[in-house]
């Protein structure tokens, strides 16, 4: 399957990289359901991309982000790059891939895990995020393989809705139908 949208995505991802020396070039933000139907958005790291237009990134099971993916699937990714002006919007549905992990996503979480910095280790040993803190423990050590806690998010996208800000400005639609992607081009 060819994914037609990925290479102006790689494109303005790896010059905002560049530009930035690397330094927080990838982030993105997440939008997900709450049980009430609001919605809900935070920030993470986009972690890496396959040729087949899936998208991952890392986090806490025990998150309320983790919770909502679970529930319903769905999810909503932006990225804005200002040094290329350009927005993806995509769309899809969630898996997330924990302590039972199988396959690659097992690989996966043990490469992600043995390239966090010791600091981001510690997190996962602690209370579930958003929970009081509570007394700090005497010492924490991070363990030497990814905990049950640590998780990687795959988002297999159906849909992207790419503006570039320009010059030239445009819009294009990227719909997946079955394995086929129909590509729109819109007014910005």
């Amino acid at each position: 399957m060819t994914t037609p949208w990925l290479s102006a995505f790689r494109a303005a991802m790896d010059q905002s990289e560049a530009a930035r020396g690397g330094a927080g070039a990838n982030r993105m933000q997440v939008a997900t359901v709450s049980p009430e139907g609001l919605p809900s958005i935070r920030s993470v790291y986009l972690r890496g991309l396959s040729d087949d237009g899936t998208v991952w990134f890392f986090t806490d099971s025990r998150t309320e982000k983790v919770a909502e993916l679970k529930a319903s699937g769905q999810v909503a990714l932006h990225t804005w790059w200002d040094v290329t002006r350009e927005q993806f919007r995509l769309t899809g549905r969630a898996a997330v891939h924990g302590a039972h992990a199988e396959g690659p996503f097992a690989k996966l979480r043990e490469e992600f895990w043995g390239q966090l910095p010791l600091a981001e280790r510690g997190d996962f040993a602690g209370p579930p995020p958003g929970r009081a803190l509570g007394p700090p423990p005497l010492s924490v050590v991070p363990a030497p393989v990814a905990p049950p806690e640590f998780a990687v998010v795959a988002v297999d996208v159906a849909l992207v809705d790419w503006l570039r800000l320009g010059p030239p400005r445009r819009r294009v639609l990227f719909r997946r139908l079955g394995t086929e992607w129909i590509e729109e081009e819109v007014g910005p």
